[in-house]
């Protein structure tokens, strides 16, 4: 299904929606700051043989506040580092490499299907399909492509796609959310005008999680 489009028939509808993680990350006004957990986990196989954790959830709120839990960890830097280099050869081109900061969950892709009806809809096919791309925070010269090769020794230009079918079964009076992402190395530099940035690099690695909340009037 196209990016952004909705449709909706009788009691079920469909929302595909693009999210940065920021987005996933944002307060939850109402819910107590203590640890929320689901009330059920389980397993769903996507159509790449990959498995997906379900996550079980009396409101919404409570889904909010473990999704904005569980990806905070985005914001971490893993596997910090220090990495040594020719100073010389980085003030040339006015770029210093400061280190691998770790893998992140990156590339944020979401879609959601409510069932406002009395009845199980089952095999609900969640399909995505997008290519991600390498991106910094700030706009690099051409000078920078030829830098990053000599400081990670990887092409600086990178993309991924994936594609994959997720099917969910959706009771009655809940909603099911598919959440998808990359998980992305980054990498840090810094420039004596632009200040600090990242490199988010995507590898052949995706995640899926879904989420089945009920849905309270």
């Amino acid at each position: 299904m196209s990016k952004g489009r909705a449709f909706k028939r009788g009691a079920l509808s469909l929302m595909s929606t693009s999210l940065l993680a920021a987005s996933l990350v944002i307060p939850v006004a109402g819910v107590s700051a203590k640890s929320v957990e689901p009330y059920k986990v389980e397993k769903v196989q996507a159509s790449n043989g990959q498995t997906a954790n379900v996550y079980y959830f009396e409101s919404e709120k409570e889904a909010e506040l473990f999704q904005k839990k569980k990806y905070a960890k985005a914001a971490a830097f893993e596997n910090q580092q220090q990495v040594s280099g020719e100073e010389q050869a980085a003030a040339l081109i006015g770029y210093a490499y400061t280190g691998y900061h770790g893998n992140i969950q990156h590339f944020f892709k979401e879609k959601k299907v409510n069932n406002n009806s009395d009845s199980e809809i089952k095999g609900v096919k969640f399909d995505f399909s997008e290519q991600r791309s390498t991106k910094t925070s700030i706009t690099v010269s051409s000078d920078f492509h030829k830098f990053f090769k000599a400081q990670v020794g990887k092409e600086f230009t990178q993309t991924h796609t994936y594609t994959v079918s997720i099917p969910v079964d959706i009771p009655a009076k809940h909603y099911g959310q598919v959440i998808t992402y990359n998980n992305t190395d980054v990498y840090k530099f810094k420039h004596p005008t632009s200040g600090g940035f990242n490199v988010y690099y995507p590898t052949e690695s995706d995640g899926y999680d879904v989420y089945i909340v009920k849905i309270r009037k």
